[in-house]
């Protein structure tokens, strides 16, 4: 995974994390949101990334890497995206915390 790091107790929305969760960190400025999903996605389940769905099949990437990398100043809204890919769900917020939430 090429995260800056991760964080196992700290869940990036706020509430307690299930254990089923795992959490990264990123940098919008060198990785972008859309492959933050599928290298997460790929790392757990063991699956070369180019193997998995597109992603494009689940959400517009143009728009998730929009959404998510938009302003970072303190007058901006707070931004955290929820989408599901390849049966997991995945929590992506502005600041790079990155959520993904065990196979269902």
């Amino acid at each position: 995974m090429s995260g800056d790091g991760e964080h196992p107790d700290e869940d990036p929305t706020g509430g307690d994390e299930p254990p089923d969760a795992s959490l990264a960190d990123y940098d919008w400025a060198v990785t972008s949101p859309v492959t933050a999903v599928t290298e997460l996605v790929a790392d757990a389940t063991d699956r070369d990334p180019a193997t998995l769905d597109p992603l494009y099949d689940y959400v517009d990437p143009d728009a998730l890497n929009a959404l998510v990398t938009s302003s970072n100043d303190d007058q901006a809204p707070r931004v955290r995206i929820t989408i599901m890919y390849a049966g997991y769900e995945v929590t992506l917020r502005r600041d790079g915390h990155v959520r993904l939430r065990g196979q269902r």
